[in-house]
Formats: C-alpha cells, sequence, structure tokens
C-alpha cells in the first residue's frame, strides 16, 4: 500500500502493495444487547443487530482489521478511517503481512 511520495517497503509474505477488500455484514441478536440497533436486517427485518465492518488482504486472504458497529450504521460509515488505520499499521509493521 503506497501513497504519493512514499517508498514501497516489501511486506513479509514478499508484496510490495496490498489489495483491501472492505465488507460488512449484519448479525442479529435477540433481547436487548448494548450497541444493538434497529437497520438492515434482511434475516430479521426490524430486530435489533450490529453491523460488522471488516477488512481483508486479498492476496494473502487474510483478516487485517475489523469494527463491531451499531446496527442502524450506514455500510461505508468508517471504510476511510480503517483504510488510514490499516495503511498505518502495515506500513510500521510491513512483516504483519
Amino acid at each position: 500500500m503506497t501513497q504519493a511520495g512514499e517508498e514501497s517497503v516489501k511486506t513479509g509474505s514478499g508484496l510490495l502493495e496490498i489489495s483491501l477488500d472492505i465488507d460488512s455484514s449484519v448479525v442479529n441478536v435477540e433481547g436487548h444487547q448494548e450497541g444493538t440497533a434497529k437497520g438492515y436486517n434482511p434475516r430479521k427485518p426490524g430486530n435489533p443487530c450490529y453491523n460488522l465492518q471488516f477488512a481483508f488482504c486479498d492476496e494473502i486472504k487474510a483478516y487485517l482489521t475489523g469494527y463491531v458497529r451499531s446496527g442502524d450504521t450506514y455500510t461505508a460509515n468508517g471504510a476511510a478511517g480503517m483504510i488510514a488505520v490499516t495503511v498505518r499499521i502495515t506500513s510500521k509493521k510491513p512483516n504483519m503481512i
């Protein structure tokens, strides 16, 4: 993952760059768990849920990071912050990947 003006750093897997795949998923809950909200929930519309957001490295099929969010969170919210955190961490610890 290189930004303009940055030099490439070789990762532990030998990659000079990686592609992030950022996805979100809904986790249905029953009852009144903290942080849940009614949101997009295709399996049980109207039920409270969590909205998970996670990032994978496509090249090595590895999970990098993720967040548990309220069920009413829009799917793309927080993606830019997740990318920034992932770039910062992988730039400091290239052997992580």
